[in-house]
């Protein structure tokens, strides 16, 4: 699915269908005239076949679109007769006809039944047809999940106390299910196939460009979080002026894998409302430590450089006074680009006092993290990840990685010798004077 495909969708006879559609639609509101009374029978009867003309317009578009999203799951032979289904799309019936007759239909209608597509464009013609095409305002709040597939979550639907196991245990509980439930083990792969097709879809559609960003050669998306992708599309959806209102998780001011949409929030919306809490008052039902967000941004080139934010806050009823409050900062771009100039990381700021303490840290200074002449020229790292950084962990000479005796130069002793134990780092060290 890319953006030349979507383009092709939009054919004269699909776009002229959507357009016809949006008129029928926008009737539904209006006055019918005449010698039809308001809130009349008659009127009920007039806004149900202007609906209903709506929806037979639109049957060929939702099926072409349906077609599009179904491919990516495994059908990709459906582009081969796009052309030929287009030429179709003025009649719904002789669509139908041709496309049924092909080789991938039955399993076109499996998953367009399973998967229930949506579309934007068609649910709302008359709003993305109009002459300011968008919603008003756009409200939500996302979930906050992962695109990764969830073992707890797939088993818990056959043994709810699964969320009690870990580790070996899980893997041993999930053994004792399969075996007892014939089909389940099947039933998970294609769940994980699913999830795993889902995530490639969102991540390589060419729908979603600020959920990667290209940062000092690599890509900084990370995992697919869920709620990244509601916040670009929520973006999309508003109309030019256009408000959106979310609550999302910290990530979205200080995780790397949202340096994209940080640059769409600082670069193409102006950020009205910016107000972090700590769930330290069990806010909501998960652990106390996380952090979350209320987030208002307006769609369009910003009007300002800077707004106003509260990071670590508590009490959600300070939402109510929206008067100036001590601990508020004020979050400027210039100075986001000069602290953080890789990532447009925010600091978490708990007063204008603290905010003041590092401006002047780093006033004419370089930043530790910082790339080029005058610089420091160095890298930070939280913590070694086995798939990033497998070059750490392996023999150049063998491609394969290094044993427990060349790292500590003999076999240990005992298990606290080994590697990975807390008790023992001499290892790390001999590590790295392996790497060098």
């Amino acid at each position: 699915m890319g953006n030349n495909q979507d383009e092709s969708l939009w054919s004269s006879h699909v776009s002229d269908l959507v357009r016809l559609a949006a008129e029928r639609r926008e009737l539904i509101d209006a006055q019918p005239g005449g010698d039809i009374r308001p809130e009349s029978l008659e009127e009920m009867r007039f806004k149900d076949d202007r609906r209903r003309e709506a929806d037979e317009l639109l049957a060929s578009a939702k099926l072409l679109f349906d077609m599009r999203m179904a491919s990516a799951f495994g059908l990709e032979a459906i582009w081969s007769d796009f052309p030929q289904l287009q030429g179709h799309a003025e009649n719904y019936s002789d669509l139908v006809a041709y496309a049924s007759a092909r080789p991938w239909w039955e399993e076109f209608v499996r998953v367009q039944d399973s998967e229930q597509f949506f579309h934007w464009e068609l649910e709302f013609p008359e709003v993305f047809l109009s002459e300011s095409p968008g919603f008003d305002a756009v409200l939500g709040n996302p979930p906050w999940d992962k695109v990764l597939p969830n073992r707890q979550e797939f088993y818990g639907s056959i043994d709810i106390l699964i969320r009690a196991y870990s580790g070996g245990d899980l893997d041993r509980r999930i053994r004792e299910l399969e075996e007892a439930n014939d089909g389940l083990h099947e039933a998970f792969t294609e769940y994980q196939q699913h999830i795993t097709t889902t995530g490639q879809i969102l991540k390589n559609g060419g729908a979603f460009k600020y959920n990667d960003w290209q940062l000092e050669g690599h890509m900084t998306g990370g995992h697919q979080d869920i709620f990244k992708f509601f916040v670009e599309q929520a973006w999309r959806l508003a109309r030019e002026s256009g408000r959106v209102g979310f609550v999302v998780p910290s990530a979205i001011y200080n995780n790397e894998g949202c340096t994209g949409l940080r640059h769409l929030l600082l670069d193409e919306a102006q950020v009205e409302r910016f107000y972090g809490f700590e769930n330290r008052r069990k806010i909501f039902p998960i652990d106390s430590r996380y952090k979350f967000v209320n987030l208002v941004f307006r769609r369009g080139a910003p009007e300002k450089d800077r707004f106003a934010a509260a990071f670590m806050r508590h009490d959600v009823s300070e939402l109510e006074d929206g008067g100036a409050k001590p601990w508020m900062v004020t979050i400027v771009r210039s100075e986001v680009a000069e602290m953080s100039p890789g990532t447009l990381a925010f600091l978490e700021y708990r007063s204008p006092r603290d905010q003041g303490i590092v401006l002047k840290m780093y006033e004419c200074k370089p930043v530790l993290g910082d790339q080029g002449g005058g610089a420091w020229n160095a890298r930070f790292y939280s913590e070694y990840n086995m798939t990033n950084d497998k070059d750490l962990w392996t023999d150049p000479k063998t491609g394969k990685l290094y044993s427990v005796k060349q790292i500590l130069g003999r076999e240990p002793t005992d298990f606290e010798e080994a590697p990975g134990c807390p008790r023992s780092c001499n290892w790390v060290s001999r590590l790295m004077q392996l790497r060098t």
